[in-house]
Parts: structure tokens; C-alpha cells; sequence
């Protein structure tokens, strides 16, 4: 809704000489308008209300189940069902709502953008490594909740990709972030 990570984002851009543009994606329709309201008068910011990846493209009930038995994250503080009755709700609402989706493909066509300069991938629990994938290459890479499944496998991955330099971590910060910046020499592959 604009708050938290976003709000500390937006802050620091109001103060960008370049005026940079800030797209944000939001999937719940009640956030969303909160969003767009709390961002009314900055015209930098441009709100979608999208899913930022494809609904084919989330990861199915096995996937999730084989991660929170082989990795001790902060999300097996909760039973298990409750971590794949996230899962559903978030499939669900998107169906449910009718809510577009592939918003970042949405952004980059619309915008005519190739690769963004900066990311902060703080969405669904469940969609952070699609969401890599679709915005690789980005100069400056934020990953939020890194002790939980939507960004565990990005942090690691990125890790240890040679092209991007880890610049800034904490993983006792709530559920963990990191910050990561592409070597200037370095071409990112959106392979894994």
C-alpha cells in the first residue's frame, strides 16, 4: 500500500536529480487503491494493478512442499498448510478478481524498457523467482525476505553469479534483504 520498503524507496527518488521513473505492481485491489492514493501527487510514481508474473508460472503445491522440508526458513514457523493455503489464496484472487498478469511484461513492453536500472523484488511469497528472471540484468537488485521461500533461491542464485557483487546484507532484519549491483563489466545471463 505504499508503505515500508516502497516508502523508503520513493524517498530517496523524490531526491534523484534524474527523475527516474518508479513502476509499482500491486495484485490486491484494495492496496492497490490505497497505492495509487498514497502516491497521488508524486508523478514519478505509475501503479499497476497486476500480477507481476503469469498465473501458469507460480509454483505448483510440490515444489513449495519439497522447499520448506529442505531449507529451516522463517516461514516453517508456520504449519505447512497454512504456507500452501497462501499459496491457493494467491492463485485464487488472481483468477477470482480477474487481475491482469505478467505486469512486469506489461511495464517493459508499455515502457519500452530492456532492462530496468534498479528492482526491489518484495511481492508475493511465492513469485520471486520468475520475478528474477524477467528483470535480470537490472544494474541494481533488491531482495527482500531472503529467509523465506520468495527470495531465498534469488539470493543464492545471485550469489553466485560472478556479474553481480553483493553490496549490503542483513539476515536478522526481519525476514533478511540483501542488495546486489551488476558489475559494470558484467553481462548477466538470464539462464539458470
Amino acid at each position: 500500500s505504499g508503505r515500508g520498503s516502497t516508502e523508503a524507496l520513493t524517498k530517496g527518488l523524490r531526491e534523484n536529480p534524474n527523475q527516474p521513473t518508479l513502476f509499482c505492481i500491486e495484485v490486491s485491489k484494495t492496496r492497490f487503491s490505497a497505492l495509487k492514493q498514497h502516491y497521488s501527487n508524486d508523478q514519478f510514481v505509475r501503479c499497476y494493478n497486476a500480477s507481476s508474473i503469469a498465473i501458469d508460472k507460480f509454483p505448483d503445491k510440490e515444489t513449495v512442499i519439497e522447499f520448506y522440508y529442505s531449507h529451516q526458513t522463517s516461514l516453517n514457523k508456520y504449519p505447512l498448510k497454512k504456507v500452501l493455503s497462501w499459496l491457493s489464496q494467491d492463485m485464487n484472487y488472481i483468477k477470482d478478481f480477474q487481475v491482469p498478469d505478467n505486469g512486469i511484461e506489461i511495464i517493459k513492453k508499455e515502457n519500452l524498457i530492456d532492462k530496468f536500472d534498479l528492482v526491489l523484488i518484495d511481492g508475493s511469497e511465492f513469485t520471486g523467482d520468475i520475478e528474477l528472471d524477467q528483470v535480470y540484468g537490472a544494474k541494481i537488485i533488491i531482495l527482500d525476505d531472503i529467509c523465506t521461500y520468495k527470495n531465498w533461491n534469488n539470493y543464492h542464485r545471485l550469489l553466485s553469479d560472478p556479474n553481480y557483487k553483493l553490496i549490503k546484507q542483513s539476515s536478522t532484519l526481519r525476514n533478511g534483504y540483501s542488495i546486489f549491483n551488476l558489475d559494470k563489466n558484467g553481462i548477466a545471463i538470464t539462464k539458470r
